[in-house]
C-alpha cells in the first residue's frame, strides 16, 4: 500500500511539473517538464524496487536466527504456532514486521498453514525465503521432530548464505574492475572536452574548423527541448554559462557519463549480487563521483 502511495505521488508531482510547462507556453519549459518528470518516475521505480530488494536481503539474514528460536521454543513443548506468537516479540529487523502479521491471523483463528501461504507470497521475490516458509508449513503439518526440521533448514540458509559471501569475495575484482572502467571514461571525455575541442575551435589554420554549438540553429520541439534541457545541465550541475559551443558539449559529456555510469552499476550489482536492482547504490555512487570530478576539472 505504501508503495502505492509514493507512486501517486510522482504521478501527481510529474503531471503538476508537465501542467506548469504546457500553461507557461514556452517549448524549453515544457520539454524540461516532460524530461525531468520521466527521471523522476524512473528514479522513483529504481528506488522502490531497490528498498523491497534491501529488506528481502535483511529479512534472509534474519531468517536463520528465527528458525533457531522457533525450534528453541518447539522443544520446550509449545506448538509452532505458539513459539511464532513467543518470538513475534523479539527483533527481528525487517523480518519482524512480517512475523508479527502471521501471529496476529493465528490470534484471529485462521489456520498456521494459510498464515504461512500468505508470508510466502509476500516474500516470493526470494525463493530462499518461500522455499523456507514451505518447509515450515510442511513441517507443522506432518509432525515429526519439527525442532530438528528447523535446525537443519537454518543450517542450509546459512551455509549458502556462506557461499554468496565467498562468491562476492571472488567477483570483487571485477567490480574494482567496473569501478576502473568508468573513471576511465570519466578522464576520456573530460580529455576530449579541454584538450580536442579547443583544437577543432582554433587549431589546424589560421581560421580552425569552426566549430559551433549545434543548439543555435534549433528550429523544431524536439531539439529545442533537448538543448534546453543541456542549458538546465550546465547551469544546474556543472555551473557554467549557458549558449557558448563548449558548453553544449560539456553537458553532452556529462550525460554520457552519467548513463555509463548509471549502467556500470547496474552491472556491478548483476555481478556481485545477481541483482540489477541491487546495483543501484553503485550508480548513485559512480554518479556522484563522476559530478564531483566534472564540478573539480572545469574549476581547474
Amino acid at each position: 500500500m505504501e508503495m502505492k502511495k509514493i507512486y501517486l505521488i510522482v504521478a501527481c508531482i510529474s503531471a503538476i511539473s508537465i501542467g506548469i510547462g504546457v500553461v507557461s507556453g514556452i517549448k524549453g519549459v515544457l520539454g524540461n517538464s516532460i524530461i525531468l518528470s520521466a527521471v523522476l518516475v524512473i528514479f522513483t521505480y529504481f528506488f522502490v524496487r531497490y528498498e523491497k530488494y534491501r529488506r528481502i536481503r535483511e529479512m534472509e539474514e534474519k531468517f536463520p536466527q528465527f528458525l533457531r528460536d522457533l525450534s528453541e521454543l518447539s522443544r520446550a513443548g509449545i506448538s509452532l504456532a505458539q513459539a511464532i506468537r513467543q518470538a513475534s516479540r523479539t527483533n527481528y529487523g525487517s523480518l519482524s514486521e512480517e512475523i508479527r502479521r502471521v501471529s496476529s491471523k493465528i490470534s484471529w483463528g485462521i489456520p498456521l498453514d494459510k498464515a504461512l501461504d500468505k508470508f510466502a507470497e509476500r516474500v516470493k521475490e526470494s525463493k530462499r525465503l518461500s522455499t523456507a516458509i514451505k518447509i515450515l508449513k510442511e513441517a507443522n503439518l506432518s509432525g515429526g521432530d519439527v525442532p530438528s526440521i528447523l535446525e537443519s533448514t537454518a543450517e542450509t540458509i546459512s551455509l549458502l548464505k556462506e557461499a554468496e559471501k565467498e562468491r562476492k569475495a571472488i567477483l570483487s575484482q571485477y567490480v574494482l574492475l567496473m569501478y576502473a572502467i568508468s573513471f576511465i571514461f570519466v578522464g576520456i571525455v573530460v580529455a576530449i572536452n579541454h584538450f580536442l575541442l579547443p583544437i577543432f575551435e582554433t587549431g589546424f589554420g589560421e581560421e580552425g574548423i569552426g566549430l559551433t554549438n549545434p543548439c543555435s540553429e534549433c528550429s523544431s520541439f524536439v531539439c529545442e527541448s533537448i538543448c534546453s534541457f543541456y542549458d538546465f545541465v550546465a547551469s544546474f550541475f556543472l555551473r557554467i554559462p549557458t549558449g557558448k559551443p563548449e558548453t553544449y558539449y560539456a553537458s553532452l559529456f556529462f550525460l554520457m557519463a552519467v548513463i555509463q555510469a548509471t549502467f556500470a552499476g547496474l552491472i556491478i550489482g548483476e555481478i556481485s549480487e545477481r541483482s540489477v536492482l541491487a546495483g543501484v547504490k553503485h550508480s548513485l555512487i559512480l554518479f556522484l563521483a563522476n559530478w564531483g570530478i566534472f564540478l573539480i576539472l572545469i574549476q581547474i
